[in-house]
């Protein structure tokens, strides 16, 4: 037999699950990501996840920049790790481009750290 009390308690738990859920999911959305390009152990570009760009490194490395993910297009290096890696889109994505001494990656300030998430 259910009693008041352990409705009110399932109740109570359902609704602090569902405001966790939808508050993480509100911060998340309204992240603003930047992409830090450094070459040569220098910031050559900083540019925000808002528009679609093709960014040309010194015409060793050519970046594709999109709000959904960032990936390299075009590398003059032998291996082309860096263009194989894929897409990143997530803060702390990282690609990098050994021979060219090239990094790309996501920044943005969230709240919510690996751990919690």
């Amino acid at each position: 037999m259910i009693k008041k009390v352990d409705l009110f308690i399932a109740i109570a738990v359902i609704v602090i699950s569902l405001s966790g859920y939808f508050l993480t999911g509100i911060s998340l959305a309204g992240e603003e990501k930047t992409v830090i390009i450094e070459s040569e152990g220098r910031v050559f570009a900083k540019y925000p996840m808002t528009e679609t760009r093709t960014v040309d490194v010194k015409g060793r490395n050519t970046v594709e920049i999109t709000p959904e993910y960032v990936r390299v297009t075009y590398a003059d290096c032998p291996d082309k790790l860096d263009v194989r890696q894929g897409k990143i889109s997530s803060c702390g994505g990282i690609i990098v481009c050994m021979p060219n001494k090239m990094t790309v990656r996501i920044v943005g300030e969230s709240e919510i750290d690996a751990v919690s998430y």
